[in-house]
């Protein structure tokens, strides 16, 4: 089956070592990542990733998604 390509937006506290954190999670489950965008800084100390991840099926996505939301400091987790 061919990949899609799924955009997930990440929100979280600003860190060092958030997006290391949230590309470790997608690196070991397999997830080729096709582009990735994040800012920080903001006045709510709140950082902001866009990630585009070649997915093989929906149930994939579901499931990084849900490992993302497990790494320290994420807020919220969704498709974009």
């Amino acid at each position: 089956p061919a990949r899609s390509v799924q955009r997930i937006r990440i929100t979280g506290r600003n860190r060092p070592g958030l997006l290391r954190d949230v590309s470790s999670v997608v690196a070991a489950m397999g997830i080729d990542v096709a582009g990735v965008s994040a800012r920080g800084g903001d006045a709510d100390d709140a950082a902001t990733i866009s990630l585009d991840a070649r997915v093989d099926s929906v149930l994939q996505l579901a499931r990084v998604i849900d490992r993302i939301r497990r790494v320290r400091d994420v807020r919220d987790v969704r498709r974009a």
